[in-house]
């Protein structure tokens, strides 16, 4: 036992290096680390030649770094990238399935939010208009806000990629978009 901590120790900080060339991420390179050490405390001892100790643990790392890669392949197969025509169908949808919402919002709320948000009216001059206080109109918008993002969520299953691209627009209820584009 001892002499494999001695020897884990001597093999680490070279596995972390072997490691860190092929895989970027350093929290993946730690997750590796970790399976090898634990494949390498569990298995070690049935080794017939200690000699050998070293080529088996890098052997061990590269098996667990194409599994890492295997991995990442399937998940990138499984969200693929939408086409131009299909990212407008989404938007598209995504723009109607809101503009319903915002039909359905009670008139107060509707009003605020229309001019405030769509007609860029200054929230001066809506409380003016609507005859209530300028707080009262910021809460009227936000409000607004709100109840749409609940009813978005609550009703509509929508996936972004990170920069913010619609990737899934459907009905929580199974369906598809009920605006669906071409």
């Amino acid at each position: 036992m001892e002499a494999n901590i001695q020897s884990w120790n001597a093999l680490a900080p070279r596995l972390m290096s072997f490691i860190r060339k092929r895989v970027q991420e350093r929290a993946v390179a730690q997750d590796i680390v970790q399976d090898v050490f634990l494949q390498f405390h569990q298995r070690s001892h049935q080794l017939r030649d200690p000699d050998k100790l070293a080529g088996w643990t890098f052997r061990v790392a590269q098996n667990r770094i194409m599994d890492f890669f295997r991995d990442r392949k399937r998940k990138e197969v499984e969200f693929p990238i939408p086409t131009v025509e299909e990212e407008n169908r989404y938007n598209q949808c995504v723009a109607d399935c809101l503009k319903d919402e915002i039909r359905n919002l009670p008139e107060k709320y509707r009003l605020a939010f229309e001019m405030a948000e769509l007609k860029a009216v200054p929230q001066v001059k809506i409380a003016s208009e609507l005859g209530v206080s300028y707080s009262g109109l910021k809460s009227r918008v936000q409000r607004a806000r709100e109840l749409l993002r609940i009813r978005m969520k609550s009703k509509y299953q929508i996936e972004y990629d990170i920069y913010g691209n619609i990737l899934v627009c459907e009905s929580r209820r199974g369906a598809t978009c009920p605006h669906p584009r071409g």
